[in-house]
């Protein structure tokens, strides 16, 4: 297993999208697994996603941790999630993935959007960054084409700014991301 696949935080997830569903139905775990494999609700793909729940199963931990759920049942509902990604193998390829703040060069990159959106929008974490003098919340995004593209939300301003990194063409960055993330063409404002 990965290193970087965080079990726990992977089941968080799918424990928060069936909070108000009975995990008995089959087809509840074919909507969580077609979810994963959307990477709308999730962020990681699904290969990441699926590591992480073998790796939760495997770990003998307690899965459920406030015992809403009985264990049991939700170990019996995971299971059922991992037949469900194998079944709908081959998966289509992301139109994203969410990246590591790590890759994200601060030297190299320039704004190219402004998104009218909640950072509770997008289907992946936020970090904290001090960068000039301010705090910003930050996600890095690799999109299919390869382009490198971060959300910066600045504490003093309502909308979030794109940035892209490299020499990509921004207008095709941009229609790119917009397209991946669903937002309509009001919610994404070209700058420069």
């Amino acid at each position: 297993m990965s290193d970087s696949v965080n079990w726990q935080l992977i089941v968080q997830r799918i424990l928060y999208a069936v909070q108000f569903r009975d995990i008995h139905d089959r087809h509840v775990a074919d909507e969580i697994a077609r979810a994963m494999i959307d990477s709308r609700m999730f962020g990681d793909p699904p290969a990441v996603q699926l590591e992480g729940i073998r790796a939760a199963l495997a770990s003998g931990a307690q899965l459920v941790p406030d015992q809403r759920i009985p264990d049991a049942d939700f170990r019996f509902f995971l299971n059922r999630v991992v037949e469900s990604l194998e079944d709908f193998r081959p998966w289509p390829v992301s139109a994203f993935t969410a990246a590591d703040l790590s890759i994200w060069d601060w030297s190299d990159y320039r704004p190219i959007a402004e998104v009218k959106a909640s950072v509770n929008r997008f289907p992946f974490l936020f970090e904290k960054v001090a960068q000039d003098d301010r705090d910003l919340l930050v996600a890095v995004v690799v999109l299919r084409s390869g382009a490198i593209v971060a959300l910066a939300k600045d504490q003093d301003r309502p909308d979030l700014t794109l940035l892209c990194q490299g020499s990509a063409p921004a207008g095709a960055v941009i229609l790119e991301f917009a397209a991946a993330m669903r937002l309509d063409r009001d919610s994404v404002t070209p700058v420069g």
